[in-house]
């Protein structure tokens, strides 16, 4: 998944996402992962119930989830006015930065069947992501072993 978008749309949506994230979900039921959906000439985020779009310059279509907390720092850290994403097996790329596999979950090629959401890439009847990084796999395990 490759797109182009504006900065400060890019920065306005990690915001609103993060300031929903706090406000109003309950410690136990917050997602720490953002859903980013590039499809049709736009870039769609979603994070606990709230899901919010601006238009970008897509290369690659696709769904990904990403740990949000950390990314608004990451991006509004370089000063173009336009941030390459890329999102692939090798990793998180914003720019010529390279995040490590902690950052990103999954990868999905078709937005249209992708999972909704990070507890739906585990159920049965979604299909098989391009790639998932180990580590959040292990944060998954975790995360639903302590419930």
């Amino acid at each position: 998944m490759k797109f182009v978008i504006d900065k400060k749309h890019l920065v306005r949506l990690l915001k609103l996402a993060g300031h929903r994230d706090m406000a109003s979900v309950s410690r136990q039921k917050k997602n720490q992962y953002l859903r980013i959906k590039a499809y049709n000439m736009e870039v769609e985020l979603e994070a606990n119930g709230l899901g919010i779009s601006a238009p970008a310059m897509i290369t690659e279509k696709g769904v990904c989830f990403i740990r949000y907390k950390g990314l608004l720092e990451l991006v509004q850290s370089y000063k173009k006015k336009k941030i390459y994403m890329a999102i692939t097996p090798e990793g998180l790329q914003i720019e010529t930065y390279r995040a490590s596999s902690e950052l990103w979950f999954a990868i999905f090629d078709d937005p249209k069947i992708a999972p909704q959401s990070v507890e739906d890439v585990h159920k049965e009847t979604m299909p098989e992501p391009s790639f998932v990084s180990s580590s959040a796999i292990q944060d998954w395990r975790d995360m639903y072993r302590g419930s």
